[in-house]
C-alpha cells in the first residue's frame, strides 16, 4: 500500500511538473508573439507590453473578478496588437497623422489579429482572441470594428480599452508628446459612460493611486 502511495504521489508530482513546464512554454510563446507585433510600431515594446499586463490584471480584480480569470487577462492581454502584423508600413510607420484612408487601414488590425487566433482551443488563446478582435469597440458604439455597445462588448476587451489607451496617452509617439498619468487619468473618467464602461472606470478611480506609482519606476524597478 505505502509502496503503491508512493507511486501515485510521484506520477502526481510529475504531472504537476508537466504542466507547469506546458503552461510557461504556452506564455512565453504568447509574449513572444505578442513582442514580434509590437515592435513594429514602437520602440518601447516591453515597457509597454508589461504594462498592459499588469494593468489589466489590477483592473480585473478590482472589479470583483476572480483571481484565475485576472491571471489569464495578464497573460493574454500582450496580444491585443497582434493584428498589426497585417498592416504595411507606409501606414504602421508613418511618421505624422493619418489620412481618412490609412486609418480606415488602420482599422482592420483587429479583424486581422481575430483571423490569427479564430478557433483557439486553449482558454488563454480565446480569451486573447476576443480582447484582440473587440478592444477597440467603444461603450457608445462609437468604436470599431463593428460598433457594439455595452454588455455586447466581451467583459475583457471593456477592460483592454481602458487600460490601452490609458497607457497609449502617457506614451510619446511620432504623431503625439506624452500626456502625462493625471492629464491621461482625466481623459477615461472624463469619457466614463462614454468611450469606457462606468463600472470599470469607478474600479480603475480606486486604483489609479497604485497605478500613478508603477508609472514612477523605471525599467529595472517595475517588474510584473
Amino acid at each position: 500500500m505505502l509502496s503503491l502511495l508512493g507511486t501515485v504521489a510521484s506520477n502526481t508530482i510529475e504531472n504537476a511538473k508537466l504542466y507547469e513546464n506546458l503552461r510557461s512554454s504556452q506564455l512565453e510563446t504568447i509574449y513572444r508573439l505578442a513582442v514580434t507585433a509590437e515592435y513594429r510600431d514602437q520602440q518601447d515594446t516591453p515597457r509597454h507590453l508589461r504594462t498592459i499586463s499588469t494593468l489589466s490584471y489590477m483592473l480585473a480584480i478590482a472589479a470583483g473578478y476572480s483571481k484565475e480569470y485576472a491571471e489569464n487577462l495578464r497573460y493574454a492581454s500582450p496580444l491585443h496588437d497582434i493584428g498589426k502584423v497585417g498592416l504595411s508600413d507606409s501606414v504602421l510607420l508613418k511618421p505624422g497623422k493619418l489620412t481618412k484612408s490609412e486609418q480606415e487601414r488602420m482599422k482592420k488590425h483587429p479583424i486581422y489579429g481575430g483571423k490569427i487566433l479564430v478557433n483557439a482551443k486553449s482558454d488563454l488563446l480565446k480569451l486573447a482572441y476576443r480582447i484582440t478582435l473587440y478592444h477597440h469597440e467603444r461603450y457608445d458604439g462609437s468604436g470599431y470594428p463593428y460598433g457594439l455597445k455595452k454588455s455586447k462588448i466581451p467583459i475583457e476587451a471593456r477592460i483592454l480599452a481602458i487600460v490601452d489607451v490609458f497607457d497609449a496617452l502617457c506614451m510619446s509617439r511620432v504623431y503625439k508628446s506624452a500626456w502625462g498619468v493625471k492629464k491621461s487619468y482625466d481623459y477615461i473618467v472624463k469619457n466614463s459612460g462614454k468611450l469606457f464602461d462606468p463600472k470599470l472606470v469607478a474600479a480603475f478611480k480606486k486604483i489609479f493611486p497604485q497605478i500613478e506609482e508603477l508609472y514612477t519606476l523605471g525599467d529595472d524597478e517595475f517588474k510584473p
